[in-house]
């Protein structure tokens, strides 16, 4: 509450490119709500992509590498790509609106490490995928042929060697982003390294986030349905006459 309070008092913030066509979202509550969800929506449709081309690959439609219709590869390409930069977006968003009470916590480090991690690998095998499929990259293996197999495999080589180079880079930043300094507390009991490996496998929190998302989906579709029906009952009304409704009252009366 104090966090919407505090955005509500502050200048709008605007929508950055690509989105700058679309209406503010009201500092305050509205900015909150839809940064949250905005975020959360990725921890949905992931599993559910992946679901989906599980069940692809299995009866032999997923065409991992391939950018041809026929396939479910590039749908699930597109549809990943559009969830992980909405969440990115709003992320973004988000740090726009607040950067004054974060700047303590100092977030672009922390930002840049988990999303080089998880997006940004993502983006990469995308475009290597992509530079394969349409041959850029034959030179890497002298017995490419241009099949679907050569095609993944020069992908997953590519890829492979790039990942081992960027980890090793991604483990030096998170050492230097993410100290434990800040929470070393002598006051506080020492836990067990079993207290502490429990703890990680803890997923209450994630159970409660995804609870609310949930939640927040269905009531906006409730009151989308709700809106629809009403503007269907009033298009109703408006055909019946003044006279009507005055005769109907009279003869209850």
């Amino acid at each position: 509450m104090d966090l919407e309070i505090n955005l509500a008092l502050k200048p709008q913030v605007k929508h950055s490119f690509p989105l700058c066509w679309l209406p503010n979202w009201k500092m305050g509550r509205e900015l909150v709500y839809k940064c949250k969800h905005g975020i959360l929506q990725y921890t949905v449709i992931r599993p559910v992509t992946t679901a989906i081309s599980f069940i692809c690959e299995v009866y032999g439609v997923y065409g991992e590498g391939e950018f041809k219709p026929s396939v479910a590869f590039p749908y699930m390409i597109a549809i990943n790509n559009f969830s992980q930069f909405m969440a990115m977006y709003c992320l973004v968003l988000f740090y726009r609106a607040n950067k004054e009470e974060l700047r303590p916590m100092e977030p672009i480090g922390k930002f840049l490490c988990i999303k080089s991690v998880v997006f940004f690998s993502f983006f990469q095998g995308v475009i290597i995928a992509f530079a394969a499929y349409y041959r850029l990259l034959d030179f890497i293996d002298e017995t490419a042929d241009g099949s679907d197999q050569s095609i993944t495999a020069i992908s997953n080589k590519v890829q492979n060697f790039l990942i081992c180079i960027e980890m090793f880079l991604a483990a030096l930043a998170h050492y230097c982003s993410f100290s434990h300094e800040p929470y070393v507390n002598d006051l506080v009991e020492k836990r067990t390294l079993t207290d502490a490996f429990m703890a990680m496998w803890d997923i209450s929190d994630v159970q409660a986030d995804l609870k609310e998302h949930f939640g927040a989906v269905g009531t906006s579709l409730n009151i989308n349905k709700w809106r629809g029906q009403s503007s269907q009952d009033g298009e109703k009304s408006s055909l019946v006459s003044p006279s009507s409704h005055h005769s109907y009252n009279s003869v209850n009366t």
